[in-house]
């Protein structure tokens, strides 16, 4: 499994954890719901400021996101 793959599989499961729809996720982060989607299916890789406020959004650190 390549890093953008454990990327997508962390991300989606700790927005599940967090009980965040794809919707609602992508409006407290300011991005659209296509780039959360393309996030989740491993076809792109957020900026850092992005994965900064990803990881503030779900109450995670930024190494459990990236799988490390």
């Amino acid at each position: 499994m390549n890093n953008a793959t454990k990327f997508a599989q962390n991300l989606k499961a700790a927005r599940i954890k967090s009980q965040l729809t794809q919707n609602e996720f992508a409006e407290r982060l300011g991005v659209s719901n296509s780039d959360i989607e393309q996030y989740e299916n491993a076809l792109k890789q957020p900026s850092f400021s992005i994965l900064t406020k990803i990881a503030d959004i779900l109450c995670v650190t930024t190494d459990c996101l990236l799988g490390r």
